[in-house]
């Protein structure tokens, strides 16, 4: 058996062929980010290449497909979803040196397979009939499977890894027709992570396989499942939203308007539900009734899943890359900001100090310990990286000539009429890009004016510059030179969102506490229990609704101290002093507010208030 070092070491020969998709190997070309955004992947990378428990080794990463009796790892019936997952994070998104250490576990993958195309167990039956929960969890592990061997074939050029995506192809186009029985949709409603979304998400590879061959078969198939979907309702959030941006690639690849059209009805519908939380992204089953989750919505969901309702790292990932494939394909400013305020929030607040990403428990006013660390090695620690990939990505796009910054994190971009590289402000409220390289004659910059921020100034190597407002954007055209400086400076506005989705300006408060979840820009804002442990001394709520702390706003900004010690994030720098009144005493004391992201920091979780009462000042 290779030795966990040669695991990451070894380069197997690769057989090559031509390209198979232009744009995914251009964007497989974008350079690193330098600032929060780097640091959360360096995490993700050193737990996906590093030391951890459970290590990434290769017996470990391959039991779902070898399905080794002397190695019962966890879910190995889904069979597919960790190897798939490990070669698509580590492929879309390699760690500095490059990739090189996935060459063999792709030659492993592909010895696995068997004659019928399929990774896992050969004795399941998939006939109308016998369809149940084993063959979804081997549904769904070898959907994830193709997603990462399309990612590899793609990025690597790798006609062996190819062909075994085009076997498994063919076997889901084979068994597709028994899955589509009407029994078998009705079968398995309200199987949770083993439900109908097990075959609904295949769509996302077989896409990607039909866009690479050329094969019809596979984009047929793939427009055959997309109608069987079912209603939001009570469903596994991770399967659902995995089907949704699969459904956009289907649009992407045939062009035909009711795929994109079907994916905006159901994100709107999203956003405007009680599904989607004030945290930015949502739970890791939908089903909730009341905004901002009663004690009878937690009732509910702990009743669905015999456990507190809890979010889920790949959720949150996949939330904001449909957000921003949304925003992509239609230019909608709406679903870059949903991606955007998942992404700060509940995407980056999900991530564990180790780099894993997982499950944090919910209660009616925010996170609160768990008897458990819901570290989901198994899906979420390779989901969240590959998510950063697209994030990454996102932070500039080119529209017409016209090069724009979307994002204000930290990115580079090399294509297009300007060279960018983008370091954002400690503060996270703007940033500075540089330009890299200069085209001929004169190009325009854009820059989004974003809602969250109610002012925005730009300065050019030092001086303010003439610009122009359209279209959410601010535009600044140019001969430009390499070295080039443009500074973006925002102003955050500062709101506090009610349970009923009012946004109230701090102006707006009187001297009557008003409950809500206090924003400053994009950023949610919390008390956490490492910052002011006495913040939660009892009488403050725990498994009750009331919680009767005030905090008195505006308050002020200071410096940000570490979180912990083991603190490794440090970004951005902003951090909220208040005076406040606990709810058993009259004297006033003091309470730091800090964007919930920080939560990564703590080793342990800890109770991390985000709904309070506030008043003004």
């Amino acid at each position: 058996m290779p030795s966990r070092r040669s695991f990451l070491t070894q380069t197997a020969a690769s057989t090559t062929l031509p390209v198979l998709a232009g744009r995914a190997r251009a964007a497989m070309a974008a350079s690193s980010p330098s600032g929060e955004l780097a640091q959360r992947i360096a995490l993700s990378h050193r737990r996906l290449t590093g030391p951890g428990f459970p290590a990434y080794s290769r017996r470990m990463v391959l039991a779902d497909v070898q399905l080794d009796p002397e190695y019962p790892r966890l879910y190995s019936e889904f069979s597919g979803d960790v190897s798939g997952r490990y070669l698509e994070a580590l492929t879309a998104l390699p760690p500095p040196g490059g990739a090189a250490q996935i060459d063999e576990l792709a030659r492993d993958i592909v010895r696995a397979q068997r004659p019928d195309g399929r990774f896992g167990d050969a004795a399941l039956a998939f006939t109308a009939a016998d369809i149940g929960k084993p063959h979804m969890a081997l549904l769904w592990g070898n959907g994830r499977l193709l997603v990462g061997l399309m990612t590899y074939a793609e990025a690597r050029g790798d006609r062996a890894v190819l062909d075994a995506a085009r076997r498994l192809g063919d076997f889901l186009v084979r068994v597709r027709e028994q899955c589509s029985v009407p029994a078998v949709v009705k079968r398995l409603e309200g199987f949770g992570a083993h439900g109908f979304i097990c075959f609904t998400q295949l769509i996302e590879g077989l896409v990607m396989l039909g866009g690479a061959t050329k094969q019809r078969s596979y984009i047929d198939a793939a427009r055959g499942i997309a109608p069987l979907l079912p209603p939001r309702g009570v469903q596994h959030t991770h399967g659902f939203l995995s089907t949704l941006r699969g459904i956009v690639m289907l649009h992407e690849a045939t062009g035909e308007a009711q795929w994109l059209a079907a994916v905006e009805k159901q994100f709107s519908e999203l956003l405007a539900s009680p599904d989607h939380m004030a945290m930015g992204g949502v739970l890791e089953f939908f089903g909730a009734e009341t905004p901002g989750l009663s004690a009878k919505d937690m009732r509910k969901l702990y009743d669905l899943d015999n456990k507190d309702p809890q979010d889920e790292g790949c959720s949150e990932a996949d939330f904001v890359r449909l957000g921003l494939a949304l925003w992509r394909v239609t230019g909608k400013r709406e679903y870059l900001e949903a991606a955007e305020g998942c992404l700060y929030n509940q995407f980056f607040a999900n991530q564990f100090h180790t780099g894993d990403f997982g499950h944090r428990v919910l209660f009616l006013h925010g996170f609160r310990a768990s008897p458990q660390t819901g570290m989901a090695w198994w899906c979420c620690s390779m989901h969240g990286p590959r998510a950063m990939r697209d994030v990454r990505d996102a932070v500039t796009s080119v529209k017409d000539g016209v090069v724009r910054l979307d994002l204000f994190l930290d990115g580079t971009r090399g294509d297009g009429p300007l060279g960018l590289a983008v370091a954002s402000h400690p503060a996270g409220d703007g940033a500075v890009a540089t330009v890299t390289r200069a085209g001929a004659g004169e190009v325009a910059l854009a820059i989004r004016q974003p809602r969250w921020a109610s002012a925005l100034a730009v300065t050019v190597n030092g001086k303010p510059t003439q610009t122009a407002a359209t279209d959410g954007y601010v535009t600044v055209k140019r001969r430009w030179r390499t070295g080039d400086r443009v500074r973006v400076d925002l102003t955050p506005r500062t709101v506090v969102r009610t349970r009923d989705r009012r946004e109230l300006a701090v102006d707006a408060l009187g001297a009557e506490p008003v409950e809500g979840a206090l924003f400053v820009g994009p950023w949610l804002l919390g008390v956490h229990e490492a910052d002011d442990p006495l913040f939660f001394r009892r009488p403050w709520a725990f498994r009750t609704p009331h919680n009767d702390n005030v905090v008195t706003l505006p308050g002020t900004r200071g410096p940000a101290s570490p979180l912990t010690r083991e603190d490794a994030m440090r970004a951005p720098a902003l951090v909220l002093r208040c005076a406040y009144t606990h709810g058993g005493w009259p004297e006033q004391g003091t309470v730091k507010l800090r964007p919930i992201a920080a939560q990564t920091a703590v080793p342990t979780p800890q109770t991390l208030a985000t709904w309070m009462k506030f008043r003004r000042a």
